[in-house]
């Protein structure tokens, strides 16, 4: 009767098979996958509908993240060139200014 008693508390504080440590490693490589080229080709058929859009859209992006970097270099132009010591040199600044507004008229319509 005690043997019966002790089998029965071996079955339940055993650990199931797949409840050990590092089980999970086997769903990770299922799902790891980086590239899967037929789930690329089903997304690319429901996007196919809005290719100009999206080709649009990074058009805008890149060209506004090009403005945004355009900005501090049109600055540090017209103050290294256009301020020097104690002197204002006005066509640099007018150009400076320009630039500075065509720059940002470019950002605003990105």
């Amino acid at each position: 009767m005690s043997t019966q008693a002790d089998d029965d508390k071996e079955d339940t504080s055993r650990r199931p098979t797949r409840a050990v440590v590092g089980s999970h490693r086997e769903e990770e490589e299922v799902f790891g996958k980086a590239y899967d080229p037929r789930i690329v080709r089903r997304i690319w058929s429901f996007v196919r509908p809005y290719q100009s859009r999206i080709f649009i859209s990074v058009a805008a992006v890149l060209v506004f993240t090009l403005t945004q970097l355009a900005i501090p270099l049109v600055i540090r132009y017209a103050i290294d060139h256009g301020m020097t010591a104690g002197r204002l040199d006005q066509p640099v600044m007018i150009a400076a200014i320009i630039t500075f507004a065509v720059i940002i008229l470019i950002n605003y319509a990105a």
